[in-house]
Protein backbone atom coordinates (compact mmCIF):
# COMPACT_ATOMS: atom_id res chain seq x y z
CA UNK A 1 0.00 0.00 0.00
CA UNK A 2 2.91 2.35 0.73
CA UNK A 3 4.20 1.85 -2.82
CA UNK A 4 0.77 2.71 -4.21
CA UNK A 5 0.60 5.88 -2.08
CA UNK A 6 3.95 7.04 -3.45
CA UNK A 7 2.98 6.17 -7.04
CA UNK A 8 -0.31 8.08 -6.76
CA UNK A 9 1.42 11.03 -5.10
CA UNK A 10 4.10 11.18 -7.79
CA UNK A 11 1.47 10.98 -10.50
CA UNK A 12 -0.57 13.84 -9.04
CA UNK A 13 2.56 15.97 -8.72
CA UNK A 14 3.58 15.21 -12.33
CA UNK A 15 0.12 16.06 -13.64
CA UNK A 16 0.07 19.28 -11.63
CA UNK A 17 3.49 20.32 -12.94
CA UNK A 18 2.58 19.35 -16.52
CA UNK A 19 -0.44 21.63 -16.22
CA UNK A 20 1.72 24.45 -14.85
CA UNK A 21 -0.25 24.65 -11.61
CA UNK A 22 1.30 25.46 -8.24
CA UNK A 23 0.53 23.52 -5.08
CA UNK A 24 -1.43 26.49 -3.72
CA UNK A 25 -3.45 26.85 -6.93
CA UNK A 26 -4.39 23.17 -7.01
CA UNK A 27 -5.32 23.25 -3.33
CA UNK A 28 -7.63 26.20 -3.97
CA UNK A 29 -9.19 24.75 -7.15
CA UNK A 30 -9.79 21.31 -5.61
CA UNK A 31 -10.78 22.56 -2.15
CA UNK A 32 -8.15 20.23 -0.66
CA UNK A 33 -6.00 21.72 2.10
CA UNK A 34 -2.51 22.63 0.90
CA UNK A 35 -0.88 20.63 3.73
CA UNK A 36 -2.98 17.58 2.83
CA UNK A 37 -2.09 17.94 -0.85
CA UNK A 38 1.60 18.26 0.02
CA UNK A 39 1.41 15.06 2.09
CA UNK A 40 -0.39 13.24 -0.74
CA UNK A 41 2.27 14.24 -3.27
CA UNK A 42 4.98 13.13 -0.83
CA UNK A 43 3.31 9.71 -0.48
CA UNK A 44 2.68 10.32 3.22
CA UNK A 45 -1.11 10.41 3.07
CA UNK A 46 -3.74 7.92 1.92
CA UNK A 47 -6.26 10.07 0.01
CA UNK A 48 -9.94 9.15 0.01
CA UNK A 49 -11.94 8.66 -3.17
CA UNK A 50 -13.63 12.01 -2.55
CA UNK A 51 -10.24 13.76 -2.42
CA UNK A 52 -8.97 12.00 -5.54
CA UNK A 53 -12.12 12.89 -7.47
CA UNK A 54 -11.79 16.54 -6.39
CA UNK A 55 -8.17 16.57 -7.58
CA UNK A 56 -9.01 14.86 -10.88
CA UNK A 57 -11.73 17.43 -11.60
CA UNK A 58 -9.40 20.33 -10.75
CA UNK A 59 -6.63 18.86 -12.95
CA UNK A 60 -9.17 18.02 -15.70
CA UNK A 61 -8.07 14.39 -15.96
CA UNK A 62 -9.80 11.02 -15.43
CA UNK A 63 -9.43 9.53 -11.96
CA UNK A 64 -7.47 6.60 -13.40
CA UNK A 65 -4.72 9.00 -14.50
CA UNK A 66 -3.46 8.85 -10.91
CA UNK A 67 -2.87 5.10 -11.20
CA UNK A 68 -0.86 4.98 -14.44
CA UNK A 69 -1.72 4.34 -18.05
CA UNK A 70 -3.53 1.37 -19.70
CA UNK A 71 -1.27 -1.50 -20.74
CA UNK A 72 -1.54 -3.08 -24.22
CA UNK A 73 -2.01 -6.77 -24.93
CA UNK A 74 -3.78 -9.42 -22.87
CA UNK A 75 -3.69 -8.86 -19.15
CA UNK A 76 -5.50 -10.42 -16.22
CA UNK A 77 -5.88 -8.31 -13.09
CA UNK A 78 -6.56 -10.53 -10.10
CA UNK A 79 -9.12 -9.40 -7.56
CA UNK A 80 -6.50 -8.79 -4.88
CA UNK A 81 -4.40 -6.67 -7.23
CA UNK A 82 -7.12 -4.18 -8.15
CA UNK A 83 -6.48 -0.70 -6.80
CA UNK A 84 -8.75 0.04 -3.82
CA UNK A 85 -10.81 3.23 -3.80
CA UNK A 86 -13.12 4.41 -1.05
CA UNK A 87 -15.30 7.35 -0.17
CA UNK A 88 -17.86 8.16 2.50
CA UNK A 89 -20.28 5.52 1.25
CA UNK A 90 -18.34 3.58 -1.38
CA UNK A 91 -15.88 0.73 -0.91
CA UNK A 92 -14.65 -0.38 -4.29
CA UNK A 93 -11.81 -1.18 -6.66
CA UNK A 94 -10.58 0.19 -9.96
CA UNK A 95 -10.82 -2.98 -12.04
CA UNK A 96 -9.56 -1.67 -15.37
CA UNK A 97 -8.96 1.36 -17.55
CA UNK A 98 -8.71 1.50 -21.31
CA UNK A 99 -9.00 3.91 -24.22
CA UNK A 100 -11.58 3.59 -27.01
CA UNK A 101 -11.12 5.95 -29.98
CA UNK A 102 -9.53 8.67 -27.82
CA UNK A 103 -12.08 8.17 -25.03
CA UNK A 104 -10.92 7.06 -21.61
CA UNK A 105 -12.98 4.36 -19.91
CA UNK A 106 -12.68 3.48 -16.22
CA UNK A 107 -14.28 0.33 -14.82
CA UNK A 108 -15.01 0.14 -11.10
CA UNK A 109 -16.75 -2.42 -8.91
CA UNK A 110 -17.94 -1.44 -5.48
CA UNK A 111 -20.21 -1.83 -2.50
CA UNK A 112 -22.27 1.09 -1.22
CA UNK A 113 -22.63 1.43 2.55
CA UNK A 114 -26.19 1.85 3.74
CA UNK A 115 -26.97 5.02 5.64
CA UNK A 116 -24.29 7.20 4.03
CA UNK A 117 -24.71 9.26 0.87
CA UNK A 118 -21.76 9.33 -1.54
CA UNK A 119 -21.82 12.87 -2.94
CA UNK A 120 -19.92 13.51 -6.14
CA UNK A 121 -19.13 16.97 -7.54
CA UNK A 122 -19.76 17.81 -11.17
CA UNK A 123 -17.25 16.22 -13.54
CA UNK A 124 -16.06 17.76 -16.78
CA UNK A 125 -18.64 18.35 -19.52
CA UNK A 126 -19.15 15.19 -21.56
CA UNK A 127 -18.34 12.73 -18.76
CA UNK A 128 -20.96 9.97 -18.57
CA UNK A 129 -21.42 7.46 -15.74
CA UNK A 130 -22.92 4.02 -16.39
CA UNK A 131 -24.19 2.01 -13.41
CA UNK A 132 -25.12 -1.69 -13.45
CA UNK A 133 -26.64 -2.91 -10.18
CA UNK A 134 -25.73 -6.49 -9.25
CA UNK A 135 -27.28 -6.74 -5.76
CA UNK A 136 -29.61 -4.70 -3.58
CA UNK A 137 -31.28 -1.37 -4.21
CA UNK A 138 -29.82 2.12 -4.41
CA UNK A 139 -30.76 5.70 -5.19
CA UNK A 140 -28.54 7.25 -7.87
CA UNK A 141 -28.61 10.38 -10.00
CA UNK A 142 -28.07 14.11 -10.35
CA UNK A 143 -29.12 16.20 -7.37
CA UNK A 144 -32.93 16.43 -7.33
CA UNK A 145 -33.30 13.81 -10.09
CA UNK A 146 -32.24 10.66 -8.23
CA UNK A 147 -33.71 7.35 -9.38
CA UNK A 148 -34.18 4.12 -7.44
CA UNK A 149 -32.47 1.19 -9.16
CA UNK A 150 -32.13 -2.42 -8.09
CA UNK A 151 -30.44 -5.68 -9.07
CA UNK A 152 -30.39 -6.08 -12.83
CA UNK A 153 -31.08 -2.40 -13.56
CA UNK A 154 -28.79 -0.19 -15.63
CA UNK A 155 -28.59 3.60 -15.26
CA UNK A 156 -26.80 6.10 -17.49
CA UNK A 157 -26.32 9.73 -16.50
CA UNK A 158 -24.41 12.75 -17.69
CA UNK A 159 -22.11 13.52 -14.78
CA UNK A 160 -21.36 17.20 -15.42
CA UNK A 161 -23.56 18.20 -12.49
CA UNK A 162 -23.45 17.23 -8.79
CA UNK A 163 -24.79 13.72 -8.25
CA UNK A 164 -25.00 11.09 -5.55
CA UNK A 165 -25.14 7.39 -4.71
CA UNK A 166 -27.05 6.00 -1.75
CA UNK A 167 -27.58 2.37 -0.74
CA UNK A 168 -31.12 1.49 0.31
CA UNK A 169 -30.18 -2.06 1.34
CA UNK A 170 -27.17 -3.53 3.13
CA UNK A 171 -25.93 -5.51 0.12
CA UNK A 172 -25.89 -2.82 -2.61
CA UNK A 173 -23.18 -3.83 -5.09
CA UNK A 174 -22.58 -2.31 -8.51
CA UNK A 175 -20.30 -1.89 -11.49
CA UNK A 176 -19.57 1.73 -12.39
CA UNK A 177 -18.17 2.73 -15.78
CA UNK A 178 -16.80 6.27 -16.12
CA UNK A 179 -16.67 7.43 -19.74
CA UNK A 180 -14.56 10.50 -20.57
CA UNK A 181 -15.14 12.18 -23.96
CA UNK A 182 -11.50 12.50 -25.02
CA UNK A 183 -7.97 12.27 -23.74
CA UNK A 184 -7.28 15.51 -21.84
CA UNK A 185 -4.37 17.67 -22.95
CA UNK A 186 -2.62 17.19 -19.61
CA UNK A 187 -2.49 13.42 -20.16
CA UNK A 188 -0.98 13.90 -23.63
CA UNK A 189 1.64 16.24 -22.14
CA UNK A 190 2.44 13.78 -19.36
CA UNK A 191 2.67 10.87 -21.81
CA UNK A 192 5.08 12.89 -23.94
CA UNK A 193 7.19 13.64 -20.86
CA UNK A 194 7.16 9.94 -19.89
CA UNK A 195 8.10 8.84 -23.40
CA UNK A 196 10.98 11.31 -23.50
CA UNK A 197 12.24 10.10 -20.12
CA UNK A 198 12.03 6.48 -21.26
CA UNK A 199 14.07 7.24 -24.39
CA UNK A 200 16.74 9.14 -22.46
CA UNK A 201 20.08 7.28 -22.01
Amino acid sequence: MEGLRHAVGNRIRDLRIARGTSLSELARESNVAKATLSNIEAGEANPTLDTLWSLSIALKVPLSSFFGEPQPGVKVIRSGDMKPVSGKALRGRLAAMFDVEASRIELFTGTLLKGVVQESPAHLRGVVEHVLVHRGRMKVGPRGQEMIVEAGDYLRMEADQPHSYEALTDDAFMTLVMQYPHEPESIRVLNAIGAAAADAP
